[in-house]
């Protein structure tokens, strides 16, 4: 009995030494995974404020663009809008020469 005993605990002693073996390598194992996913991280967070900056300039560019052409747009419709009043009051004075003229005839 005493025998049993003593080949127990020599068996429960390399038991818990493989064990412990198994628990340090599953533990480096996942530390390095843990280090490799967090460089990935950094990374790819880096990109993404890299490109985020890249959008943002390009976005600022594209509204200084339309508000450019914005600005364009209204001095052309004033513009406009100036000719054709001009054009009609031409047009409404020789109509008005015509009345005159008529009348006077």
């Amino acid at each position: 009995m005493d025998k049993l005993r003593s080949d127990t605990g020599i068996e429960i002693l390399g038991v818990s030494n493989s064990m412990e073996g198994v628990c340090e390598n599953l533990d480096d194992r996942l530390t390095g995974h843990i280090e490799e996913t967090d460089k990935r991280i950094d990374r790819i967070t880096e990109e993404l404020k890299a490109k985020t900056k890249v959008l943002e300039i390009d976005l600022s560019r594209h509204v200084e663009n339309a508000d450019s052409d914005i600005q364009s747009l209204k001095q052309e419709l004033i513009q406009t809008k100036q000719q054709i009043n001009t054009d009609v009051c031409d047009k409404i004075a020789v109509c008005n020469n015509q009345i005159v003229v008529e009348k006077q005839e």
